[in-house]
This record gives C-alpha cells, structure tokens and sequence, in this order.
C-alpha cells in the first residue's frame, strides 16, 4: 500500500508511506496524487518517504527510480528516506550513482525528527530553478 498526505497544516511537507505489500502501479498513483497537491500552493515542498513498513521491493525497481528520478517539479524541494533498510538504501545509493543531480535533492534520516530538522535546514537555503522533466 501507498498512501500520500500532507504531513503538516502549512502544505509545506508531502508524507508518501510505504507498506507491504506495494506495487509500482500504487507508487505511480501516488505520484500523480503528489502533482495534484502541488498545484494547490505556491510555494516549496519537501517530501518524507516513509519506508520503515516496506522491506520488499517489486520488480524492475532500478527502472522505475531511474524514470521517477526524471520527474521534478521547480515547487519540489528535497526528499528524505525515514526508515530505510540496507536493501533500500543500497538501491539508493546505485541511484545517486547513475543520476548524481539527486544528491544534491535526497537525503536518508534514521527517524522522522531527523528528517525534519534536514527539512529545516535546507528550507532556509536559496531555491535553484529546476526544469519540470518527463520520463521518456
């Protein structure tokens, strides 16, 4: 399962969760929940991915990173993992590797409070003007 919700009263963090059993189709769903909601405001949002319920990844998981990778909107900020396993953050890491302009957006943190003082710290940094991309 793949929920999305906004994770504070100022629209400025976007939760995704992540539980097993999840599937891409769920994954892309929310996806398109997450542009919906970022066309509601103005401003900057950061997102938390919460992965601590999810241990299994579907299949073909490198392409479909590499594809969501390519989606950016100028509004989006930053994204930090809460939760990830070794699996998740070696996928993670192979990501950064193949697309380096992530680690300049993805961030892990060991638990929630983590993730907001990282959110914090980069929302008091200037804005870079980012194109919006689509997957091919």
């Amino acid at each position: 399962m793949v929920t999305v919700e906004w994770n504070n009263p100022e629209k400025t963090i976007i939760l995704l969760k992540m539980v097993d059993p999840w599937n891409w189709e769920e994954f892309y769903l929310a996806q398109d929940e997450i542009m919906l909601m970022t066309e509601t405001v103005s401003h900057r949002i950061s997102f938390i991915i919460d992965v601590s319920q999810a241990r299994n990844i579907p299949t073909n998981t490198m392409t479909h990173f590499r594809n969501l990778s390519l989606i950016h909107h100028p509004q989006h900020q930053i994204i930090v993992s809460v939760g990830s396993g070794a699996l998740m953050t070696a996928l993670g890491q192979i990501l950064m590797k193949l697309v380096p302009s992530l680690s300049k957006r993805v961030y892990t943190a060991a638990d929630f409070a983590e993730a907001y003082a990282i959110i914090a710290r980069e929302a008091s940094q200037p804005a870079e003007e980012t194109p919006v991309q689509q997957p091919d």
